[in-house]
């Protein structure tokens, strides 16, 4: 855990043989802008990117069931996310994330979310469902308080 926290790591490619991202791996790396292969990881821990101010777009493998509380907390550059097999998206998963404003979020069957999850406070940010499973997340009790402002139908 915290193997690399703030260190002035800009760049790593993650080795084919990495599962697994320990929780507070990269946190607070300010400097870290991309990572390569993390389409390979399974799963992701706790506050493993939070703070990482320079990552701007976020490619998640299918594998991967949870975006744990706060991973990608106060990421203020990232502009984009694609989540594919995440069944939970933790407290503050993307809190403080002020420049996120595409989030495509491809499983047919609403996560469970928090309000907090996502920056409520960037009116710009679109979540994108896929177009058969909109009306599954607007009557989720959890993804309904996203409808109307954020939640968008789309072909992913």
């Amino acid at each position: 855990a915290n193997a690399f926290e703030s260190t002035a790591l800009q760049t790593i490619d993650l080795p084919e043989t990495i599962e697994e991202i320990a929780a507070g791996a990269f946190k607070n790396c300010a400097e870290l802008t991309e990572i390569g292969n993390l389409e390979k990881v399974s799963a992701i821990g706790t506050l493993a990117f939070s703070g990482c101010s320079q990552l701007k777009d976020i490619t998640l493998s299918p594998a991967i069931a949870a975006i744990e509380d706060g991973t990608f907390k106060n990421c203020t550059a990232l502009t984009s996310v694609d989540l594919s097999g995440v069944a939970t998206i933790g407290v503050h998963a993307f809190y403080g994330c002020t420049e996120l404003r595409t989030v495509n979020c491809k499983p047919m069957m609403p996560p469970s979310v928090y309000s907090d999850s996502f920056p409520t406070t960037s009116p710009e940010m679109v979540i994108n469902v896929q177009a058969d499973a909109l009306k599954q997340y607007q009557e989720n009790t959890e993804w309904n308080q996203f409808y109307g402002r954020f939640l968008r139908s789309a072909a992913l």
